[in-house]
């Protein structure tokens, strides 16, 4: 019998794009040799790359059932090997020449049992059934929706058709964003920056695309493939379909905040061990530090923030050399910014740089470097997704605001976007999308903002960041979890915002 799980653990484990021939033969040798494989040793080369090979072992596999629909060797009446079968060989799943446009996407599936075995995600609690087999589980539909899905994630007919309109619903930015876009507010003559993990191309953002894609360090630190990060933040942003300023234009620096600077490491270590010696009755805070210092170790490097210095300082120097209306006139970053990293002092210095020629930057940190309090509102998917009302503290948060902890001190100064039960664009092929339930995080967050600030730049050329954030607090309105009413911030409201923008445009020309 042949084993598909086998199979892309065997591609993942040969992932440096080619498996040699030898390899092959030892593969297919544990598979018991399959008959429908007879014969395919004889028409290949020495080597073959890993995308040729599983597209071959997929399509051999597809000519077999076609001839016989019980093939033994496939199991085809085991209903969890046939969904994965039909999976795999979907067209969705391949590129326009019928390929797979790389392997990395096939994890070994985790068969799933129990809801409690599916993995966490990026925040406690929160479940990521990416490469999971849960077509065995009774979900709700409410605990479904919660979860981060992909293509690799195997579900039961009646899964996928619960999933299927709220994937396509929660394409949607929200808030009335669309209604902007119908208006003509769509960020077009405004152009933005993204500074974030390698990018891959899909189409939702193709076309926004100025130029290639600027590799700050990604070639450097031997990160060669896209990530599922720079996808779903761009499309966030820009995306024809997801975005909030969908024609805005966008450079994009690609950009790995990591060093193996053994100096790097080194100093990174003695200043983590001495914020450990001067908080040493802080439990949690010094549990995190020996965290970090652990993560060195396993890793073998440490955060940087000497990525952002030149991406930024790049970003700026090309303005110079651009006509006004072709600037980048906001950078998103989603990411914060480490202290204890190399190349704290020279970002701070590029930040302040980024502000004197009035470029916004958007990132994680708004708090720290502009004094803005922001964070993500969860949404019910099944909800108005229109209404702010449907809105709640995200998912991440959530407890803590019901503990009488707004996420970043006075609620009445938290500007909330949306954040949580998301589209976004997949990073596997160019256009594949997956679904974030609870699984947010203030990286989809901060796209989204950048987004809107994108929309008023096209509204008022001259509008500062400091204006944007004035107007966005007094249009926005009060936000409170859903269950128990409990005041968690501000809802940013962009339609007012926007009618807030051109009015006092309208004020200050007839002064």
């Amino acid at each position: 019998m042949f084993n598909l799980n086998a199979l892309l653990k065997f591609i993942n484990v040969n992932n440096d794009g080619y498996i040699q021939k030898s390899e092959i033969q030892q593969f297919l040798g544990t598979q018991k040799s399959p008959s429908i494989f007879n014969g395919y040793l004889n028409s290949i080369s020495n080597d073959v790359d890993n995308n040729t090979f599983i597209n071959d072992m997929l399509n051999i596999m597809q000519k077999a059932k076609a001839e016989n629909n019980q093939t033994p060797e496939l199991d085809f009446a085991d209903e969890n090997v046939a969904n994965k079968y039909e999976q795999l060989v979907a067209s969705e799943n391949r590129d326009s020449n019928g390929y797979f446009p790389h392997s990395s996407w096939a994890p070994e599936i985790k068969v799933i049992k129990s809801i409690d075995e599916i993995p966490l995600g990026s925040h406690n609690d929160i479940k990521d059934a990416r490469g999971c087999d849960i077509s065995q589980l009774d979900l709700s539909e409410g605990q479904l929706l919660n979860l981060c899905i992909d293509k690799t994630t195997i579900m039961t007919p009646q899964q996928k058709a619960i999933l299927e309109p709220y994937m396509e619903s929660c394409k949607n930015p929200g808030l009335g964003i669309r209604q902007l876009h119908e208006q003509g507010f769509t960020g077009k003559g405004v152009n933005m920056a993204i500074i974030d993990q390698p990018l891959g191309m899909h189409q939702e953002y193709a076309d926004n695309l100025i130029g290639q894609v600027h590799d700050i360090n990604a070639e450097e630190v031997g990160w060669n493939e896209a990530s599922m990060h720079g996808a779903a933040v761009t499309s966030i942003a820009v995306g024809k379909n997801i975005g909030v300023a969908p024609d805005a234009g966008l450079h994009y620096y690609s950009a790995v905040i990591m060093s193996t600077d053994p100096e790097d490491i080194k100093a990174y270590k003695e200043r983590v061990q001495q914020e450990i010696a001067k908080n040493s009755d802080d439990t949690h805070y010094v549990e995190y530090l020996q965290g970090q210092l652990k993560n060195i170790e396993e890793r073998g490097a440490c955060s940087s923030n000497q990525p952002y210095v030149d991406a930024i300082n790049k970003v700026l120097d090309e303005n110079a050399k651009l006509p006004e209306n072709e600037r980048v006139s906001v950078i998103s970053i989603s990411w914060g910014f480490d202290e204890f990293a190399p190349g704290y002092e020279e970002l701070q210095q590029a930040l302040q740089r980024a502000k004197e020629q009035g470029v916004f930057i958007v990132s994680t940190a708004l708090q720290e470097q502009y004094g803005m309090s922001t964070c993500g509102a969860n949404r019910n998917p099944k909800g108005d997704l229109e209404n702010p009302d449907n809105y709640e503290a995200g998912a991440f948060w959530k407890a803590g605001s019901e503990s009488g902890n707004s996420y970043m001190g006075d609620a009445d100064k938290l500007l909330l976007v949306p954040m949580d039960h998301r589209t976004v664009a997949d990073f596997t092929d160019g256009t594949s999308y997956r679904y974030e339930g609870n699984d947010g995080g203030m990286s989809w967050s901060t796209p989204w903002l950048a987004g809107m600030y994108v929309l008023a730049k096209q509204a008022d050329p001259n509008i500062t960041p400091d204006d944007f954030w004035k107007y966005a607090l007094e249009t926005s309105s009060e936000c409170r979890n859903n269950d128990s009413g409990t005041y968690v911030g501000r809802m940013i409201n962009p339609q007012e915002l926007i009618q807030k923008i051109q009015e006092n445009i309208t004020i200050n020309n007839e002064k």
